[in-house]
């Protein structure tokens, strides 16, 4: 007979078989006297394991009380923040009932940058785009308010009373010389070629830092004037330049920062992202061949111009009347 594990005294297990057997004899566990779980351990409980613990710990009425007053506060806080940076766009550009911001000692510069980088990773950066505003010629040229458009009204153009701050704007569109072939497509579509303002400029992946470099001393007096950078969404754009080595910040003082998009929900209540055609149409603004960076830093810095100088405005189309090609 084959050994086996068994419990029961060796003394019974022989008198019933008669012969002799191998037996492993293990002592018999002594159950513990069950108790209540302390408090600390009910919570910690809920807290690794599902169950009516943890359900009952989601379902507080108190938790979700606090819960939704943490999200109240920080709507307001962000609400607030918009309604500061509208008060600063107005300040720069010197309307809005405010004189033009002398901060230290004279208008500031608006840099307006833009990005566009391949679709598939490792997204690497093939165009930059710089919209520059000196709000110094602005002031110098003493340029009036636009009358006010709301839904329609106010005279009917579109671009009523903006033209003459367009005017002012610098644009410039660097190409990087590796990627002069790639097009995106697959998410949006992009004009590499297409830009609209003026003739673009071609450099190598690793000259487009001094590129930028030249660019911004030759309208920032070499970096000692005051610049505030514009974009949409301008943090995104901030980090691709870094991907590449660079930061405006190296080579001019930056005092502030202005988004598109954080206008945008200060004038409309928006809560979500919103993308630059969105702002453009609801601004009633011309646009042409969106995804060029040259022309979106453009449009961007026109878009901040005409949040801060104009009240509520109706959708519009661009102005071939399609979407944004």
């Amino acid at each position: 007979m084959a050994s086996s594990d068994i419990t029961l005294p060796l003394r019974h297990l022989r008198e019933l078989l008669g012969r002799d057997v191998q037996v492993n004899v293990e002592a018999t566990p002594v159950k513990e006297e069950s108790r209540r779980p302390t408090p600390d351990e009910q919570t910690q409980t809920a807290k690794t394991q599902p169950g009516a613990s943890r359900k009952k710990f989601h379902n507080d009425p108190e938790r979700k009380f606090k819960q939704a007053k943490k999200r109240a506060e920080k709507v307001a806080r962000k609400q607030a923040d918009r309604g500061i940076m509208m008060e600063r766009a107005q300040k720069y550009l010197g309307v809005g009932g405010y004189r033009f911001l002398n901060t230290v000692t004279e208008p500031v510069v608006l840099v307006c940058v833009d990005v566009e980088a391949t679709e598939r990773k490792p997204h690497v950066l093939t165009e930059v785009g710089i919209a520059i505003l000196d709000t110094k010629l602005c002031a110098a040229a003493a340029l009036p308010p636009p009358p006010r458009l709301s839904d329609g009204q106010g005279g009917g153009g579109r671009d009523e009373g903006l033209t003459e701050w367009w005017d002012f704007i610098s644009a410039h569109h660097i190409r990087i010389q590796e990627y002069l072939h790639h097009v995106n497509h697959k998410y949006v579509q992009g004009y590499p070629d297409g830009f609209n303002f003026g003739e673009s400029t071609c450099c190598a992946r690793a000259d487009l830092r001094d590129e930028v470099k030249k660019l911004l001393e030759e309208h920032t007096a070499r970096g000692r004037r005051h610049v505030v950078l514009v974009g949409h969404n301008l943090r995104c754009d901030v980090e691709y330049l870094k991907t590449e080595g660079m930061s405006i910040r190296d080579h001019c003082q930056v005092i502030g920062e202005i988004d598109t998009e954080a206008l945008y929900q200060h004038c409309f209540g928006a809560q979500s992202q919103t993308g630059l055609e969105t702002i453009l149409r609801r601004m009633l603004m011309p646009y042409r061949r969106l995804h060029n960076a040259g022309n979106d830093a453009v449009y961007t810095l026109r878009a901040m111009i005409g949040m801060a100088l104009l009240g509520k405005v109706s959708v519009a189309k661009d102005e071939t009347g399609s979407q944004g090609e």
